[in-house]
Parts: C-alpha cells; sequence; structure tokens
C-alpha cells in the first residue's frame, strides 16, 4: 500500500509540475485576449439572417425571404449588424496574430524543436476538431436547419462546401490556422524568420493579403489573407516588452479614434467601381484590421496594470474558448430555424421579437457552446480518451 501511495505521490506531484511549467509558459495578456476574441466570435456570429447560398453549397437566407414578403428589418437588428460589421473589422486577424505570437513564444522556450512531434501535435489540436465538429456536430444541426433544403447533393454540398471549406463553416479558421503554422515552421528552420530578412517577408505577405481574395479556392485565399497576421504577432512576440513599456492611455484613445474614422471610411467605399477605389478600401480593412488589433491589445495592458481583468474566470475562459469557438455557432442555424417556425417570417420585422432572438443567440450558443464542451471534456475523462 506505501508503494502505490509512493507511486500516487509521484504522479501528483509530476502533474503538479506540469502544470507549474504550462503557466510559466503562458502570457497572461495573451490568455485574456484569446478569451476577449471567442467572446467576439460568438457575439459575432448572432446577427446574421442569411449564410451563402444554393450556389455555395448550401446556406440560409432569412433577409430574402423578408423581403419576398415585405418585411422590413428592425433597428435593432441594423444596429447589432453594424456592431458586428466592427468587431469583424478585426477580431479574427487578431486571433491569427494571438497565433503567431504564441508559436514564436514557444520556439523561444525551446518547443517545436522536433518536427514530427510538432506536426502531431497540430493536427491532434486543429485537424482533429475540424473535421470531428464538422461530421459529427455542425453538419448534422445545419441539416435539421434547413441548410440544404434546396440541395440536389446533400454529401456533395457537405463534401465541398464544409470540409473543403468553398461554402460557408465557421471552422475555416482551424484549417487554415494548421497551415499557416506548418508554412511558417517551414519558415523557421530555413532560416526565413530571421530578423535581417523580416521587412523583405512582411512586404511580401502584405502583397499577398492584397491580392488574396481574387484567389477561387477559399482555403488558400484564406492562408494569403491572414498569413500577415499570423507574421505580425511573431514580430509582436519579438517587442511585447518594448510595447508594453510605450502604452499610455492617449494612444489607446487615439488609435480608437482613428478606427473609428477609417471605420466610416470603409462604409462611404461600400461598392467601389474602380481599381484605385477598390485597392483603396482593401488597403482601408487591413490598416483596420492593424488599428483594431493594437487598440484591444492596448486596452488589455492598460486595464492589466489597473489590477482589472484578473481572476480564475480568464483561466477558465481560456481554458475553454476553444470548445465554444468549436460549439457555438451551428446553434444559431438551429435557433433561426425554430424561431421562424415559431413566428414566421413577419417576427423577423417586429423590433421585440428581434431584440429577443439576439438575446437568446447570445445566451444560447455562448452557455451552449460551453455546455459541449465541457461535457465532452467530462466523457473524455470517462473514457480516458
Amino acid at each position: 500500500m506505501d508503494n502505490i501511495n509512493c507511486f500516487t505521490d509521484r504522479q501528483t506531484d509530476r502533474q503538479t509540475d506540469r502544470k507549474k511549467e504550462r503557466k510559466k509558459d503562458k502570457v497572461i495578456e495573451y490568455s485574456i485576449l484569446r478569451s476577449l476574441v471567442m467572446i467576439l466570435v460568438v457575439v459575432g456570429h448572432c446577427t446574421y439572417y442569411t449564410i451563402a447560398g444554393p450556389s455555395e453549397y448550401g446556406g440560409i437566407d432569412y433577409t430574402g425571404a423578408m423581403k419576398a414578403a415585405g418585411v422590413m428589418d428592425t433597428h435593432v437588428h441594423a444596429w447589432t449588424s453594424a456592431l458586428t460589421m466592427f468587431i469583424y473589422t478585426f477580431h479574427m486577424p487578431l486571433f491569427m496574430a494571438i497565433s503567431g505570437a504564441v508559436f514564436e513564444l514557444g520556439w523561444n522556450k525551446g518547443k517545436y524543436r522536433d518536427s514530427a512531434i510538432f506536426v502531431k501535435k497540430k493536427i491532434r489540436r486543429l485537424l482533429v476538431p475540424f473535421f470531428g465538429v464538422t461530421l459529427f456536430y455542425a453538419a448534422p444541426l445545419k441539416y435539421l436547419s434547413g441548410y440544404w433544403n434546396e440541395s440536389s447533393n446533400v454529401l456533395r454540398d457537405i463534401f465541398i462546401g464544409q470540409i473543403l471549406v468553398q461554402g460557408n463553416t465557421h471552422l475555416w479558421f482551424l484549417i487554415t490556422l494548421f497551415c499557416e503554422f506548418l508554412i511558417f515552421y517551414l519558415f523557421l528552420r530555413q532560416g526565413v524568420l530571421e530578423k535581417r530578412y523580416q521587412y523583405i517577408l512582411f512586404v511580401i505577405l502584405l502583397l499577398t493579403c492584397f491580392v488574396a481574395k481574387k484567389v477561387p479556392i477559399k482555403l488558400i485565399s484564406y492562408v494569403l489573407e491572414f498569413g500577415i497576421y499570423f507574421y505580425v504577432g511573431i514580430l509582436f512576440e519579438r517587442y511585447r516588452k518594448v510595447i508594453n513599456a510605450h502604452v499610455a492611455l492617449r494612444w489607446v484613445v487615439a488609435l480608437l479614434l482613428l478606427w473609428s474614422i477609417l471605420f466610416v471610411l470603409h462604409h462611404g467605399l461600400a461598392h467601389p467601381s474602380s481599381f484605385v477605389l477598390k485597392g483603396v478600401k482593401r488597403l482601408d480593412e487591413i490598416v483596420m484590421a492593424f488599428i483594431g488589433m493594437m487598440t484591444f491589445y492596448g486596452g488589455i495592458v492598460l486595464a492589466l496594470r489597473k489590477q482589472m481583468l484578473t481572476g480564475k474566470w480568464v483561466s477558465l475562459l481560456s481554458r475553454d474558448s476553444m470548445g465554444i469557438y468549436l460549439y457555438s455557432d451551428p446553434l444559431n442555424y438551429v435557433i433561426l430555424a425554430g424561431f421562424a417556425v415559431m413566428f414566421s417570417i413577419a417576427g423577423f420585422g417586429n423590433e421585440l421579437l428581434s431584440a429577443s432572438l439576439y438575446s437568446v443567440r447570445l445566451i444560447l450558443t455562448f452557455f451552449g457552446g460551453l455546455a459541449v464542451t465541457l461535457m465532452i471534456r467530462y466523457l473524455s475523462h470517462q473514457i480516458k480518451f
């Protein structure tokens, strides 16, 4: 019995040591960023009434149904949609930048030396959830909500639209991030990420970001578009301590004002006709993303100086942020389908019902995603998966 107790004690000590090591590897700013951006993702997914369409391998179109029925949009939906557009100016670039920063941090701490282990970890962390959640969670819920009602070949549309990400899927980020990790790991091994090449690489990635949306294969388009943000995260981690020392309230406020001005300008260029104006709009999008990331990060640094944004909720949200991201959005399709059945299309044009729908989507997708995350973690522990 004593031997068993000694073994158990040693095992507990090793687990405690591993937890301490993982805690040392973490940067509190990145943990908070990941948690808050995850919340923004949930908020941003709670306003759409239309997603893709038959030509994009499935979709829903409650906006089109409203127009056909002569139902006017509500002020509540217009305001929340504007908030979503503001969030979309920076939240996914920031998510990608955090990943780049953590990649650089891990390499500096001696991780990723073994290529095979690195690839295996990324497959387990990114590709396994991508395929598993797509096939066994997102696709079934979308099917139940009528996502493929107009499809002539559902299996084909699931494969092309969801697995090959040619349609609309919130999981595009996972497979894109996997590709970015592999590309930048290769860059790292080949010496491309050395400081002497950083300006050249930045310009090349910036140019690819400009042309990315012209690429018809969406996965390649995403990789080209978001590579610049992954690299910005790498660069940021190299100078993070210096940047933190210079963060000041006046700079954050100035960036916020500039961000708002660019957002208004972007709306003014909603449908540019000339090549030059299209280029200006794309540049505006990229600059907004950079400024949005800096503003958000600066606000977090200032809050930490005031001993805000601390507590157990940060570690809990950071721990469960990936799960909430994975499992929250497909619930939107079920909620929208249920709302349409209960209140018909006319319900989307009612201010009170519209506000209620937004609130229900926000609450149910967040806590529903969290509940699924916790349930899967519990089951995996029970079966020692």
